[in-house]
């Protein structure tokens, strides 16, 4: 997170092993959502000591495009892999 001064306030690690596609983290509620094609999705809360992770599921990937809220508690993802229909409760 970087403050409007582009001071770092606090930084979460979530790296994608491959270097081919990349998503636009997003804010929903309180939560912010990073997706990726092989480490899954990841969402965090801002704290006063940083962020936390509030969940992750490696199954929820996410293959070129940005997750896209559609309310406080659903997102819709274009996950690239056939068969695959995990659900993820946001809070």
């Amino acid at each position: 997170s970087v403050s409007p001064a582009g001071e770092v306030r606090w930084k979460f690690p979530f790296k994608d092993r491959l270097n081919e596609s990349s998503t636009t983290p997003i804010k929903v509620g309180d939560l912010f959502i990073a997706a990726s094609v092989t480490a899954g999705s990841v969402a965090v809360r801002e704290t006063d000591r940083g962020a936390e992770q509030a969940w992750k599921n490696p199954a929820l990937t996410c293959y070129f495009s940005t997750p896209v809220p559609v309310s406080k508690d659903h997102l819709f993802v274009v996950t690239g892999t056939i068969g695959v229909n995990p659900t993820v409760t946001l809070r």
